[in-house]
């Protein structure tokens, strides 16, 4: 076979053929580093996907599939012109690889390193002309000039080691004939690269992370190995690149992203230093010897979940063997390994509640979103007009930076507003327009289909059951809703992916699970509308149990329906459709906790749906009705619903419930002497009841009396006897609450009432320190509706005590929450607040 072509890549690349006519230039660079890179793996099948890596590593890859094809053309003209036939030197005969063929063409390097190999120095210092690659800075050119100026520093210790054995038997004269090419006559070659060459191109700036960064460099400098993990696109390669460009010591930055074999991450690893692997030793060896080299070093590999388990073998290997290195691994999901510091990427904070352009510029996901879009429309500005939109544009995205991103780029074709209704139905559907972002980060499925690629089929499965949660879960609840043995170790397993989220609720002393609303819609999508009905039934079946015990005392029990509000939620909507008899009896379970935690509103809403079905009263459970009908000044209705408790009162607890709330009606509309002749009536119906229920019962209508003694003291004109009354009221909170257990929603009742009776009765004193307690448990059992009645009183007391202003202060609270709820303040205390106020 007749070699065709010597290609010299010292002072090169230079290509001569066989009569010696030199070609040194070549259409483009990118033609002389296509066959500079061919000729360094001459022989090797290269993939294209490797070459469009290695020549335009910051293109996507259909557009370096275009420039590819025109760059091989051209090659191919200086290689194969008319006379020798297609496919004689370059060879393209493997689909999808392209190489260079051996023996039709020669190389220096390789014929240098051979000489190398064999000991021949002096022959193959003659092969150096000049240094390698000139002008070449790709990451392989660099890596390949590294190489080559470490080999020669091994060849020269190895030469040194020779000589000092051989120098006792051999005279100076053979001493001096053995000797090496002195160092200065190799030629200069590259320099090492900076120790940030390798970090991704932003042209875009960096928002919001400083705590995180901070953090971040704390944890490098404290621990050996640290792992960034979050969710994909949140941001975790824009931290490490921007903490890498401040790092004071040497740090080398190494892109995992492109690489779908862990076979070769140590060889990677070893060209990201520099350095091209070898084949006569082993690379772990080659990469531990080459860092203990280096010395003081931080490592940083970014994007290693595809190749976890790899990554985690080498780390544990690293760190052992190479005292001097730290190392940094951002990846969706943790390594597991002993020793591990985690440090979690959230999204960036978003605002709750309206606010003022430059005050919303305070959070990071304003300023991100803003920042991109005066990229995209230089005359984008925050205004006024458009400040509502663009908070609830970062919120509906939950503070992702990618998603942020994907939806401010919109802003060319769309306004805030019309940016914020086309997320309102689905968020996955955000794309990039933009050219140069990488395919995973093009849209947020991109994103999401990264992640759950990387799991088995069985965690997959699961992982989309969990879409049909609202607000976050416990783990009996994702059992009884996937029918999943391994429950537990399968959300572990999402919580280390990072495509769940897990914190403890300290007041229920529980861990819950949370999901993302993008990642929710997400995962809802890969559900087959079959699986989906079977899970929502199992969802619906689970929350009507669980609100059984609504109505339960210990406030406990309203943390729990609260922090399931939108799940049950959820399965009151099923009920609603499917199955409305045991819906009614979910609404009753959940009203009394609603009209609790100031959900009035709400549970009004719902209430006139059943009312506009025309399903009769008589089917409904109406105690809890007839609370939010009071609450909200309906009290027409209310006493609509006490007429049907009446006609059915055939025992002592339905005729308890009919005194006490037809006496508290009356007390709202300020008939006093009604009010407490009502609440004596049941009162004594309660020495009727037996059983568990009566402690209960006896508890709320004593509250009920006590209020109706207390209001007809502080608000009848002409009362002969307010001290009765208010010492009556605190008799019958004394004696109704004898076993209030603590912890009881009903505590901050039995406060605020003490409390009155005891001002009432010239005991301020006594009366201030129980307002203190009745402040402290409405706030700890977070009871909204007796919150406001205690701050509208404690109003009062202010006044009286001359502390007019923050009597305001407690006003304008008591204001703001009374009309967030819906809740009407009966006349008399009405006249009262407003004389208060002049």
């Amino acid at each position: 076979m007749n070699t065709l072509w010597h290609v010299r890549l010292f002072n090169g690349p230079i290509l001569v053929d066989a009569m010696g006519v030199e070609t040194r230039r070549f259409r483009s660079h990118k033609v002389g580093a296509l066959l500079a890179y061919l000729a360094l793996n001459l022989g090797r099948p290269c993939p294209r996907e490797e070459l469009y890596e290695a020549l335009w590593p910051e293109e996507d890859t259909q557009l370096a599939a275009n420039r590819f094809r025109v760059t091989l053309s051209s090659l191919r003209r200086h290689l194969e012109p008319e006379g020798i036939q297609f496919g004689t030197v370059l060879d393209v005969s493997e689909p999808g690889r392209v190489r260079l063929r051996t023996g039709i063409v020669l190389c220096d390097t390789i014929e240098y390193e051979r000489l190398l190999r064999e000991g021949r120095f002096e022959a193959a210092a003659d092969f150096v002309t000049g240094s390698l690659l000139p002008g070449f800075y790709e990451e392989w050119a660099i890596a390949e000039q590294m190489r080559h100026a470490l080999l020669w520093e091994d060849v020269v210790e190895e030469h040194a080691k020779l000589r000092s054995t051989a120098a006792a038997n051999v005279s100076t004269q053979e001493r001096r004939a053995s000797e090496l090419p002195a160092r200065s006559s190799y030629p200069e070659i590259a320099a090492p690269p900076p120790h940030n060459a390798s970090l991704p191109l932003y042209l875009t700036r960096f928002f919001g992370r400083e705590r995180e960064l901070q953090t971040l460099r704390e944890l490098i400098l404290e621990h050996r190995q640290v792992s960034l993990i979050g969710m994909g696109g949140i941001g975790k390669t824009r931290i490490t690149a921007t903490l890498a460009e401040a790092w004071e010591g040497t740090c080398v930055f190494v892109s995992l992203v492109s690489l779908p074999d862990p076979g070769r991450l140590y060889d990677t690893l070893l060209q990201a230093l520099g350095v091209a692997p070898q084949s006569n030793a082993p690379m772990e060896e080659q990469l531990i010897r080459l860092l203990n080299r280096r010395g003081a070093l931080l490592l940083i590999v970014d994007n290693a979940e595809h190749i976890s388990d790899a990554i985690a073998g080498m780390t544990l290997l690293l760190l052992q063997q190479v005292p001097g290195l730290r190392l940094l691994v951002t990846s969706r999901q943790r390594l597991n390994i002993a020793g591990e510091t985690v440090l979690l990427m959230d999204p960036l904070e978003t605002p709750d509640l309206p606010a003022q352009p430059e005050r919303l510029l305070e959070f990071a996901a304003i300023s991100l979103f803003v920042d991109r879009a005066k990229s995209a429309r230089p005359d984008f500005t925050l205004t006024a007009r458009n400040a509502a939109a663009v908070a609830k544009i970062c919120r509906q995205v939950e503070g992702i930076p990618l998603a942020l991103e994907l939806a401010a780029a919109r802003i060319t074709s769309q306004t805030p507003q019309q940016i914020a209704h086309s997320l309102d139905t689905s968020l996955t559907d955000l794309k990039a327009r933009q050219h140069g972002l990488s395919s995973r980060h093009q849209s947020l499925q991109a994103v999401m289909e990264g992640s759950l690629n990387l799991l088995a089929p069985a965690h997959r499965n699961f992982f989309c059951a969990l879409s049909v949660f609202q607000g976050g879960w416990s783990l009996e609840a994702a059992q009884a809703v996937t029918g999943c043995e391994e429950t537990e170790g399968y959300l572990q397993h999402l919580t280390r992916c990072s495509l769940i989220g897990v914190h403890e609720d300290e007041r229920l002393g529980a861990m819950r699970y949370t999901l993302l609303e993008t990642v929710r819609q997400f995962a809802a999508q890969r559900l087959t509308s079959e699986a989906q009905a079977i899970y929502r039934e199992r969802h619906a079946h689970f929350y009507k149990d669980l609100t059984r015990h609504a109505d339960g005392e210990d406030f406990r029990i309203m943390d729990q329906m609260e922090s399931d509000h939108e799940n049950i939620l959820q399965a009151m909507e099923w009920y609603w459709k499917y199955d409305p008899t045991t819906f009614t009896l979910i609404l009753y379970d959940v009203l009394n906790t609603w009209a609790n935690r100031g959900r009035q509103r709400l549970a009004l809403e719902w209430i006139t749906r059943l009312t506009a079905q025309n399903i009769p009263m008589e089917n409904w459970h109406q105690q809890g009705i007839f609370r939010i009908y009071v609450d909200v000044g309906r009290y027409a209705e209310a006493e609509t619903v006490v007429l049907l408790i009446e006609k059915t009162a055939h025992d002592p607890i339905q005729r308890t419930w009919v005194h006490t709330c037809r006496g508290y009606i009356r007390l709202l509309q300020g008939a006093w002497d009604e009010a407490v002749e009502c609440q004596r009536k049941a009162i004594e119906a309660t020495q009727e009841i037996d059983g568990a229920e009566r402690g209960k019962i006896m508890r709320l209508v004593s509250s009920n009396a006590a209020m109706a003694l207390l209001g007809r003291a502080q608000y009848l004109a002409g009362n002969p006897d307010p001290h009765r009354d208010f010492q009556e009221a605190e008799q019958y909170m004394r004696t109704g609450y004898t076993d209030l257990q603590e912890g009881s929603r009903l505590e901050s009742s039995y406060y605020h009432h003490m409390m009155l009776a005891q001002w009432g009765r010239k005991q301020e004193e006594g009366g201030d320190l129980y307002l203190a307690r009745a402040l402290e448990t409405a706030l700890a059992h977070r009871h909204l509706s007796n919150l406001i009645k205690i701050m509208m009183d404690g109003a009062f007391r202010l006044t009286a005590k001359g502390h007019r202003e923050e009597s305001v202060q407690m006003f304008s609270a008591h204001e703001v929450l009374r009309e967030k709820m819906g809740y009407l303040v009966p006349a008399y205390q009405a006249a009262r607040i407003r004389e208060h106020l002049r």
